[in-house]
Parts: C-alpha cells; sequence; structure tokens
C-alpha cells in the first residue's frame, strides 16, 4: 500500500481500512510538514516506510545530516526510510544498513516534475509483483525508483513515462547495474 502525499490525517485514517497489508509506505511534502508535522510523524509510526525527499526530510526531523534524519524517522516507527536526493539518487536505511544508489546518468533532463512521485510508483509497484518481501527486494526497489525517475525527466509532464515498455526499464536496469559495477 502507498500513501502518497496527502493530507496525513486522512492517510493515517485510510491505512486503518485494509486488512493483511504486505508491506506500507508513504511520502509527503513540505506542505503537510510545515502545517501537521504531528500528524505526519503519527503517519510514518503506521507505515513501513517512508519516502521524503532529503530537504523535507531535514524539515520534518530538525536535523541537518540525513544519517540523523533517517534515524530519527525510524526511531518513530517507519523500519525503513528511503531519502530521495533528485539527481544524485537515494539513500535507503533499514536498521544499521545504509544503500546509496545513485542517481542514473542522463545528458539531457527536460522536466523533473514528478520525478519523485514516479520513484515512489517504481518502489510500490516492484514489491507489489513480490510474494514477500526482504531487504534485498527493497533495494532493488529503490534501483526501479531511480530508473523510472531518469524516465520520468527526460519529458514533459508524463510524456517521458507513457511511452515506455517493459523492455526500455529492463534494459536502463541492467544499464544502472553496469554503470554501478566496479
Amino acid at each position: 500500500m502507498y500513501l502518497a502525499n496527502n493530507d496525513p490525517d486522512q492517510n493515517s485514517t485510510l491505512i486503518k481500512e485494509f486488512d493483511k497489508v504486505k508491506f506500507s509506505m508513504c511520502d509527503t511534502i513540505e506542505f503537510w510538514i510545515s502545517t501537521k508535522r504531528d500528524s505526519v510523524i503519527k503517519m510514518i509510526k503506521a507505515v513501513d516506510a517512508v519516502v521524503i525527499n532529503d530537504e523535507e526530510a531535514k524539515l520534518l526531523t530538525k536535523e541537518f545530516n540525513l544519517v540523523k534524519c533517517a534515524k530519527k524517522m525510524m526511531e518513530w516507527g517507519a523500519k525503513y526510510v528511503i531519502i530521495k536526493k533528485g539527481e544524485h539518487g537515494s539513500m535507503m536505511f533499514f536498521d544499521d544498513v545504509i544503500f546509496p544508489s545513485v542517481g542514473f546518468s542522463l545528458e539531457d533532463v527536460v522536466d523533473p516534475t514528478g520525478a519523485g512521485d514516479s520513484f515512489a510508483g517504481a518502489m510500490i509497484g516492484y514489491l507489489a509483483s513480490k510474494n514477500s518481501i526482504n531487504l534485498s527486494d527493497i533495494k532493488k526497489a529503490v534501483v526501479y525508483g531511480n530508473v523510472l525517475g531518469s524516465f520520468a525527466v527526460e519529458k514533459y509532464g508524463l510524456d517521458g513515462l507513457l511511452q515506455i515498455k517493459k523492455t526500455d526499464i529492463t534494459k536502463r536496469v541492467k544499464l544502472y547495474e553496469k554503470m554501478i559495477r566496479f
């Protein structure tokens, strides 16, 4: 289950409506952090994972260091914290594991709007395809998030996502793996 960056009070109520949730993840935005910070924290307590960008993580936790931001959110109840860092990729935190993942390098970025939503959508979509979820699956989901985010920024609006096929995604994931292998 993915709780997008809607009103955190509504999200906290919504998650209670579902039985047998295999995995839950939420996102938030600066508006909710500024106007309903306590509700955002309550929402984080109700999910397995939080996906948030670096500036919002700092604003929410009142920390400057991203490791400290993640630790604070895990203290609030999230088992996994994924901090998006735009073109620089993301960092996934779980217990004492830190999984940094680079952004997919592109020569031309046309429109960054929606990259974060594409990232989260790819993550939850990948995890939904699994029978059970483990740390390895979460890491792979983060890679898919980075890859789909890269498709999103190559064109305006949804145009970067509407024309891609599963083979395009698979090809880019292989390029990504080749890019980070040493």
